[in-house]
């Protein structure tokens, strides 16, 4: 790599009109007619209760119509009553008041309760309805179906509304909540929180106005049983299910509590799991518990609950990439007082994306707001501590650890795909898909599992939030017949110290030829080292663009530079376009003149 230090420049921020990416307001969506699905009716408590007729649920709607039937048949079958044919149509009414009342208090907030870590492949999520009744109506075909109740399907299905207005869409997802952002859960959870977040999930933004990370309330949604039947369409949530098996030929999806939805169109957007620590997989129970693999909303609750503990002393993070870097400042910067270790394998922070110089500067700034970090480390195991805590062996060091928090990467969840006779790429692991995103027949893919063409790149994998958005909304555009190739490219952004801002975008592998230009201007005022980090192929293409410490307009900029294929030829000069200073005021240059 190279890195390059310039003087001054002259800063043409505004040179290109950038290409605006819509932000979604989920205060829109209270503008929708949708009235939440009413909760089943609890069967009567009182002491007559034994006396209430139990109905059959068919002959209760045959003879009351419209009106819903007065007891639940699941109920008397598990007390094993005999079913009689007449219902109450007082006791219905009275019933199914009750069920209103308790369904509108429950959805002033969309749900988040659940225990353990996001459902993955391999371990399913307590929470998943094999084996259990149906608590639901679904319906038996929707037009468009998309597995995954994640960032990249419900963008999916906002396109495929923006395209057709009255387009029926169902989304399948194995959380208890509706979809929702994760890099709050890492971040502004962590930077911005009062008191009530943890249960809340709200935060307050830099610019004082109260957020919470869900992308859409409750109630926007049509109740599953009755999207079939929408006159004007919409979207529907079918929370808590997972998704077994996908027949491709007969377009059917089989779910885990048995049943079978078919589709027209499908998007499989399952997102990825957690990769696991090897040296820890054989750890006795007490450090399992002590072990947090940060992916859903119950991770991030438990780690903050540990965190929050008066007995808590140390956390121990283990991985260099962005959520690791990223937990390790945030919890630092909420629980100052709390000891935070971070153990990495190599000598700085993000090595994977960073040019050496600026990994070692990365892991400088973490240091300097009080982690203690750990480089060149070697896992060799954990144990139990005799005042039961964890103990992890790291390079011949034992650092007792309240909670070990691991990330080191994501698996993509591609094993429904692959089971349905789906091509993987055996590069990244992602569903091969071509560059409209479709992997066969009526089947595109977004997000973490995509593994697509792009025009400007060549073929691609990337797992960051804004790249879920924008495949999600380009699936969803090519599914009602658009044709349109990939081309707008993904950005990321995090903080890992108070000086160290990275935002970035295309592709940012260390491994590419690197030049990085650099400002030490704003260091001598006190302020933070300026940086732009261009990624380029041996040609000189340009590929990627990573900004240190710069705001406002830089990323289009960045993005048009590499949706031009512009050739890095002369840094210096392709750094002007970057804010690494301010513009100087005709007043400042005619000083200068005068000075001379």
């Amino acid at each position: 790599m190279v890195i390059l230090t310039v003087a001054a420049v002259v800063t043409y921020s505004n040179i290109f009109n950038p290409k605006k990416h819509d932000d979604h307001h989920k205060a829109a969506s209270h503008k929708e007619h949708h009235a939440p699905e009413p909760a089943a009716p609890p069967p009567a408590k009182s002491s007559h209760s034994e006396e209430k007729p139990c109905c059959d649920e068919a002959k209760c709607n045959e003879k009351k119509e419209e009106e819903k039937p007065c007891c639940d048949a699941e109920k008397c079958k598990e007390e094993k009553k005999e079913c009689k044919e007449d219902c109450k149509k007082s006791d219905c009414k009275k019933e199914e008041g009750k069920s209103e009342e308790k369904q509108h208090h429950d959805n002033e907030k969309p749900s988040t309760s659940g225990s353990g870590s996001g459902a993955t492949e391999d371990e399913p999520k307590s929470s998943s309805s094999e084996g259990k009744a149906h608590s639901e109506k679904i319906p038996d075909h929707v037009p468009y179906l998309m597995i995954g109740g994640g960032t990249a399907s419900y963008y999916a299905a906002i396109a495929v509304r923006g395209k057709e207005a009255e387009a029926k869409v169902l989304i399948i997802g194995d959380e208890p909540s509706v979809p929702y952002n994760r890099p709050p859960l890492s971040k502004e959870l962590w930077w911005y929180a009062d008191p009530k977040s943890r249960d809340t999930l709200e935060y307050i933004n830099v610019s004082g106005k109260r957020r919470d990370i869900f992308l859409e309330s409750d109630g926007w949604f049509v109740p599953t049983g009755e999207i079939s039947k929408a006159s004007h369409g919409g979207v529907s949530l079918l929370k808590n299910h997972r998704v077994k098996r996908i027949d491709t030929k007969s377009k059917k999806v089989h779910l885990d509590d048995g049943r079978t939805i078919r589709y027209d169109k499908l998007l499989i957007a399952t997102g990825g799991r957690p990769r696991k620590l090897k040296e820890l997989q054989n750890a006795d129970g007490l450090v399992r518990k002590k072990i947090v693999y940060l992916r859903d909303v119950p991770d991030y609750q438990k780690l903050e609950d540990i965190c929050n503990e008066s007995d808590t002393k140390r956390i121990t993070e283990i991985g260099d990439g962005l959520l690791g870097t990223e937990l390790a400042y945030s919890i630092k910067r909420k629980y100052p007082k709390l000891d935070v270790h971070q153990v990495i394998k190599g000598s700085g922070n993000l090595p994977n994306i960073l040019p050496k110089e600026l990994s070692e500067l990365a892991k400088f700034e973490l240091e300097s707001n009080g982690v203690k970090i750990h480089s060149n480390a070697k896992i060799q195991g954990a144990e139990s501590g005799k005042d039961g805590r964890a103990i992890l062996k790291v390079s011949g060091e034992d650092l007792e650890s309240d909670a070990i928090v691991v990330a080191i990467g994501i698996e993509p969840n591609v094993k429904l795909a692959k089971d349905a006779g789906l091509k993987i790429d055996p590069e990244n692991g992602g569903i091969l898909a071509d560059s409209e995103l479709q992997a066969a027949e009526d089947v595109y893919v977004a997000g973490d599992v995509a593994s697509y063409e792009d025009s400007r790149l060549g073929r691609r994998r990337a797992e960051h939030w804004n790249h879920a958005e924008i495949t999600g909304r380009l699936a969803g555009a090519n599914m009602t017949g658009t044709k349109t190739k990939f081309w707008y490219q993904g950005m990321f952004f995090t903080k890992l110290a108070s000086k160290l801002h990275v935002s970035a975008v295309g592709q940012t592998d260390s491994k590419l030829d690197t030049v990085a230009v650099c400002s030490k201007e704003s260091e001598k005022q006190g302020g933070a080292k300026k940086c732009v980090v261009f990624y380029k192929e041996k040609d000189g293409k340009l590929v990627g663009v990573l900004m240190l410490n710069m705001f406002g307009p830089a990323i289009d900029v960045a993005r048009r530079l590499i949706d031009d294929k512009v050739k890095v030829t002369s840094p210096t000069e392709l750094a002007k376009l970057f804010p690494l200073y301010e513009a100087e005021t005709p007043e400042k240059e005619d000083q200068k003149k005068e000075e001379k």
